[in-house]
């Protein structure tokens, strides 16, 4: 496509309903405000306010993980950035995709003790430092000619591998800046199907699933996907497989499918976890991160005297 001149702001609009972003999360603040000043009219992005910028992290989580698009959420600098932080670590744990947008000071006051600077110099905050504990990544754009490709290289980080949360840092004085932008599909900068598959490993466990006697299904958080739910109760119910979840995966599955055991783990169910102990020789676990609650404080019979079999985007 060709390159044209437009505001920085116009282009990270462009940018977000390429990939198809329906909603933005967030509360105006002075250097994100060319961004609002975008949205007011925008005919497919709606900007939903909040009361807290904690809620709009919030928000942009649930978006996420019902839509299986990318969520969006903004804050200004200073206590806006910190607020907003606060909700993101839910998103790194579920592996769900999210930008974060944060203010900051103009370029030009860097290192002066500007209000609300948050760069780190002269004991002022430093919302990189503080976002790289809770996000896949964090980064400032300093220049304005490199705008879109901070904001493509966060969302490529955010939806790639094991999904996350990127945090994206914009001075004050970038948005309404006029700069040169070619429009891109998502399909030019990152890759839309990831899906690879090992199929003699799959042939291998679907082998092993026929000849068990009483295999599960147990299913955890990351298989909480709009893509993935409906595959899990399909199998299930094809070939009379039961399935159980924890409690972070309970609506992945209809309760009242007959092949449905209920939760396991902490606050779980007893039905799912007998028959888990006591008569499954063969456990296929998807999205499951065997954390303290679904393993009832990693209880070691769960896993002994039977095959368990990992299904997994993380390779971690």
């Amino acid at each position: 496509m060709a390159t044209k001149r437009v505001k920085a702001a116009e282009a990270l609009v462009d940018i977000l309903e390429r990939e198809g972003v329906t909603a933005i999360f967030g509360i105006p603040g002075g250097p994100l405000l060319p961004l609002y000043d975008q949205l007011a009219n925008h005919p497919t992005i709606r900007l939903i306010l909040v009361k807290h910028e904690q809620a709009a992290a919030y928000a942009a989580f649930a978006y996420a993980k019902v839509t299986g698009q990318l969520g969006v959420c903004a804050a200004t600098l200073g206590p806006g950035a910190t607020n907003l932080l606060a909700g993101l670590p839910v998103a790194l744990v579920a592996s769900v995709p999210i930008l974060a947008l944060t203010g900051q000071v103009q370029t030009t006051a860097y290192a002066r003790s500007a209000h609300q600077e948050s760069t780190g110099w002269f004991r002022t905050p430093n919302q990189e430092a503080m976002y790289a504990g809770t996000c896949k990544h964090t980064a400032t754009c300093n220049e304005p000619a490199r705008f879109a490709d901070f904001v493509r290289h966060s969302i490529r980080i955010a939806l790639s591998g094991r999904p996350g949360p990127a945090h994206l840092i914009i001075p004050a004085n970038l948005l309404h800046q006029t700069i040169d932008y070619t429009p891109l599909d998502p399909s030019e900068y990152r890759l839309l199907e990831s899906k690879t598959c090992d199929y003699s490993a799959m042939a291998a466990i679907a082998q092993r699933i026929a000849q068990a006697r009483s295999p599960l299904i147990l299913a955890g958080e990351r298989a909480l996907l709009p893509d993935a739910t409906c595959e899990i109760q399909m199998l299930a119910e094809r070939f009379s497989i039961p399935v159980a979840t924890d409690l972070a995966c309970k609506s992945a599955v209809d309760e009242w499918s007959p092949m449905f055991l209920g939760c396991i783990g902490v606050l779980g169910h007893k039905v799912a976890e007998n028959y888990l102990k006591e008569k499954s020789d063969l456990v296929l676990t998807v999205g499951q991160t065997f954390n303290e609650i679904s393993t009832l404080s990693w209880d070691p019979s769960l896993a002994a005297g039977r095959q368990l079999i990992q299904l997994d985007t993380d390779p971690e």
